[in-house]
């Protein structure tokens, strides 16, 4: 109902189009009138084609070799001439298939492949391929012998390859070409395009075609052209989109959606054979379309019908000659930097149905011109900042449907000027600054579905301000200053569906506040002043699947809070002062899968606590003060998949604490006060993904503590006391991803403590005491991507201390005893592109073997006591490659002196820090062109800031703080 009559505005003008180009063309199979059968080779070859397709969905169920299917032309999805008997149709499209509330569309499909058979189908016309997931990759070049082709539909099938082929160009008959929501990409044979000069629907939109069109010297070809789609299309090179779409005689339709477009020229425009029948235009998520567009467009001002300019630049004023679209239905300007509205420029817009002009820089009041649209049924001025009272504009509105006014600056009452509105369906008065209580002029708007008035200043409501509002499916009045309900304001809404009261001022609940709201499944009442619970306040609320009641006063719950629950999925205690949880709190609700009780003062378990709850993939218990599990707490628990324990007293587990907890994948025992594990702790938990032990005090692992954990991705044992690896702890882990031992009290690795780890990609060692490597402590590494070794002892690597790290993309050293580097120590790390060694001391400065790495972006050197002589003889022995590769230089903190130094062979540099040093001067700055970040702060500089710094066109970052630089800041920054 919201989407109002501009949605068959533009259904209609789709389907006239369609049916213009397809002439005789029918969408499906066609009985009437048949004297000839079906060719006896043409049916095989459509057997054939059906042998080679997965039918999952029986689509094709008409299709057959028995007796009373003979006859081929009978079949579904199948059209025959009826005078010679080929097959000129062929319809195997996938289905559309809309939900029973027509919420969302799902397609029956087709897989397989596409049988070479279909050569044998000399006589097509019409082709439908779309929605389907076909083996083959690529557009079967068969297709391209289909000479008689008008109709060819391949959209949506997942094809893929470095562009469309050119065998295209062989289908000279084509009318109609969809290829569009593909993967095509690379170069796209648009002069092979042109060759089709009978095509009037052209479609390419939503691939990945990434060099676009460089100029459209083609497309004037196609003289016959109604409809173009080449949206997401990169055009930044087509200065000539505009002077060649205007040189299309029949073009109705245009789409260029977030295509890149160049600035539109004017000046070249030739109105000699130019398209004066559009009819839609959609220009949106353009950037450098700005206004002056508007000019070309008046030029449609009679046929112009749907118009969409959103997510461009287009600012300033709407110009008043907009005022002459008379025929346009739909209008489109969201997201844009308009700051005006011109007074009249809707006065004459008696057809228009859809405006939107949210996200725009509006302010001001509403003006009155919006009264003459008698015809509007969606209306949104979101996002702006038009202020002051609701005007009465509104009040003769009688068929608007839709209406946002959300994150504007209105204040006062809400006015009655929604009153009269008998047909909206949609009202968003949110994040304004009204005040004073709901009024009931909303009680006789019977069609009203949605209704949000949150984040306002509203304190209170009228008894009856929702009477009769028996459609209302969503209300949300979150984020007010409401203090109370009053009874039975909630009456008379057996529709509503969504309702939140969060973050308001509401202390207490009414016996049966939300009575006889049979239908609602959704309700947030977080961040309240809730303290306690009334008994029966949620009683007959049988369809209700979500409730919060986090960061309230809740002290404690009654034995029948949630009693006839049944529905309940999702329930939010979280950020109470639950205390405890009395025994059957939770009786009855089978249904419930997530429950949050984190952030509360539970100190204990009662045995049985969630028993019943066979349902339930989701447990939070973090941030309370549990000190011990008792046994059988989570008995029949076999469902849950997440747990957390975090932020907690427990001191040690039972063994069998987590028996037949088969499903569990996420387990969270992280800040306790753990200080060994017992033997088959995690035992029989084989689907477990992730295990935090971190922030406890466990001393050491027990060689199977974690043994048959086959599944487990993530391991954090971080911050503890570990000062020792048992040789088997990660014995058979070979599915681990990222293992986290940082912040321990590890002195050395054992050989092999990581062997078999074969999928491991990041490490963490940081923040432990290692003085040196084993050799082969990370033997057969392959996977590892991100090694942090940082603030440690290391004094020294041996040369195979990374050996076979080809992966390896991050290695962090920084904050050691370093002071030197082997000349081999990173060799075949060809992917490494981030490398911290800061804060050693390096004697002999940087290690040259650091400028041989190619794949480096990002180099820190703090802290090294690197001199200005030795950072040069470093950049004069780096390769070209780590010249051309490198974008951020940190050399802070060490004793660079005098001038800037010479880097400016580093071509890639975009980022450079050269913090606490004792640099001088900066006359060179102006050759580092690509700088985009430079950090020269805490030096010796002296003077003026040197003029040259006004170069570099890109830098928009510069901090030159805790100098003695002095003079005018030279033009051209920022």
């Amino acid at each position: 109902m919201e989407l109002g009559r501009w949605l068959r505005h533009a259904f209609a003008i789709s389907i006239v189009l369609l049916l213009h180009i397809n002439g005789s063309l029918s969408l499906g199979n066609h009985h009437a009138n048949l004297t000839t059968r079906c060719l006896e080779r043409e049916r095989g070859a459509l057997l054939a084609i059906k042998r080679d397709l997965m039918d999952e969905y029986n689509l094709l169920s008409s299709w057959g070799s028995e007796a009373k299917k003979q006859d081929c032309c009978r079949w579904e999805r199948v059209h025959c001439d009826h005078q010679t008997g080929h097959v000129t149709q062929h319809h195997l499209g996938g289905l559309e298939v809309i939900s029973s509330l027509g919420e969302f569309k799902t397609y029956k499909y087709f897989k397989g492949i596409v049988s070479p058979k279909l050569i044998e189908l000399q006589h097509l016309e019409y082709l439908d391929l779309s929605h389907n997931f076909f083996n083959a990759n690529q557009i079967p070049a068969l297709i391209f012998s289909l000479f008689n082709l008008r109709h060819l539909d391949l959209h949506y099938n997942g094809l893929t390859g470095s562009k469309i082929p050119e065998l295209i160009s062989n289908l000279t008959n084509l009318r109609y070409l969809d290829l569009s929501e593909n993967f095509f990409e690379g170069d796209t044979p648009y002069h092979q395009l042109g060759n089709l000069t009978h095509l009037q629907y052209l479609n390419l939109g939503y691939n990945d075609i990434t060099h676009g069109v460089e100029n459209f010297h083609w497309l004037p070809h196609l003289s016959s052209l109604k409809y173009l789609d080449l949206s997401w299309v990169g055009m930044i090179k087509a200065s000539d989109w505009l002077e060649t779409i205007n040189k299309l005689p029949k073009l109705r339709n245009l789409t260029l959606r977030f295509c890149s477009l160049p600035p539109p020229t004017l000046s070249t425009l030739s109105h000699i054979n130019s398209s004066n029948s559009l009819v839609s235009v959609d220009l949106s998520g353009n950037p450098d379309v700005i206004s002056s567009i508007f000019k070309w467009l008046c030029n449609f001002n009679t046929t112009l019908v749907h118009l969409d300019l959103s997510s461009n630049q287009l600012s300033g004023l709407i110009p008043d000659a907009f005022a002459n679209m008379s025929s346009l239905a739909y209008l489109d300007l969201a997201s844009n930097q308009l700051s005006d509205l011109f007074p009249d420029v809707f006065r004459n817009m008696g057809s228009l149905e859809h405006l939107s002009l949210s996200s725009n820089q509006f302010s001001g009041l509403i003006p009155d011109a919006f009264a003459n649209m008698g015809s509007l049924a969606y209306l949104d001025l979101s996002s702006n900042q038009l202020s002051g009272l609701i005007p009465d504009v509104f009040r003769n509105m009688g068929s608007l449907e839709h209406l946002s006014l959300s994150s504007n600056q209105f204040s006062g009452l809400i006015p009655d000027a929604f009153a009269n509105m008998g047909s909206l369906a949609y009202l968003d008065l949110s994040s304004n600054q009204f005040s004073g209580l709901i009024p009931d002029v909303f009680k006789n708007i019977g069609s009203l579905e949605h209704l949000s008035l949150s984040s306002n200043q509203l304190s209170g409501l009228i008894h009856d301000a929702f009477a009769n509002m028996s459609s209302l499916e969503n209300l949300d009045f979150s984020s007010n200053q409401l203090s109370g309900l009053t009874p039975d304001v909630f009456r008379n809404m057996g529709s509503l569906e969504y309702l939140s009261l969060s973050s308001n001022q509401l202390s207490g609940l009414t016996p049966n506040a939300f009575a006889n709201m049979s239908s609602l499944a959704y309700l947030s009442l977080s961040s309240n002043q809730l303290s306690g619970l009334i008994p029966n306040a949620f009683a007959n609320m049988s369809s209700l699947a979500y409730l919060s009641l986090s960061s309230n006063q809740l002290s404690g719950l009654t034995p029948n809070a949630f009693s006839n629950m049944s529905s309940l999925a999702y329930l939010y205690l979280s950020s109470n002062q639950l205390s405890g949880l009395t025994p059957n709190v939770f009786r009855n609700m089978g249904s419930l899968e997530y429950l949050y009780l984190s952030s509360n003062q539970l100190s204990g378990l009662t045995p049985n606590a969630f028993a019943n709850m066979s349902s339930l993939a989701y447990l939070s218990l973090s941030s309370n003060q549990l000190s011990g599990l008792i046994p059988d707490a989570f008995r029949n628990m076999g469902s849950l998949a997440y747990l957390s324990f975090s932020s907690n007293q427990l001191s040690g587990l039972i063994p069998d604490a987590f028996r037949n907890m088969s499903s569990l994948e996420h387990l969270d025992l992280s800040s306790n006060q753990l200080s060994g594990l017992i033997p088959d702790a995690f035992r029989n938990m084989g689907s477990l993904a992730s295990l935090s032990l971190s922030s406890n005090q466990l001393s050491g692992l027990t060689p199977n503590a974690f043994a048959n954990m086959r599944s487990l991705v993530e391991l954090d044992l971080s911050s503890n006391q570990l000062s020792g690896l048992n040789p088997d702890v990660f014995r058979n882990m070979d599915s681990l991803v990222n293992l986290d031992l940082y912040s321990n009290q590890l002195s050395g690795l054992i050989p092999n403590a990581f062997a078999n780890m074969s999928s491991l990609a990041r490490l963490y060692l940081s923040s432990n005491q290692l003085s040196g490597f084993i050799p082969n402590a990370f033997r057969n590494m392959s996977s590892l991507e991100y090694l942090a070794l940082s603030s440690n002892q290391l004094s020294g690597l041996t040369p195979d201390a990374f050996r076979n790290m080809g992966s390896l993309s991050y290695l962090n050293l920084s904050s050691n005893k370093l002071s030197g580097l082997i000349h081999d120590v990173f060799a075949n790390m060809s992917s490494l592109a981030r490398l911290d060694i800061s804060y050693n001391p390096f004697g002999g400065g940087i290690p040259a073997s650091i400028g041989q790495l190619c794949s480096l972006r990002h180099v820190s050197v703090l802290g090294c006591n690197l001199t200005s002589g030795q950072l040069s003889e470093f950049v004069q022995g780096c390769s070209a490659c780590f010249q051309n590769s490198l974008q951020s230089f940190d050399l802070s903190n060490n004793h660079l002196a005098g001038s800037l130094p010479n880097l400016t062979s580093v071509s890639s540099l975009e980022v450079l820090t050269l913090s606490k040093n004792k640099l001088s001067v900066l006359d060179s700055i102006g050759n580092f062109s690509s700088l985009k970040q430079l950090y020269v702060d805490q030096n010796q500089l002296q003077w003026m800031i040197p003029e040259s710094i006004g170069k570099l066109s890109g830098l928009y970052v510069l901090d030159l703080s805790g100098n003695l630089l002095s003079g005018r800041i030279p033009e051209g920054i920022g």
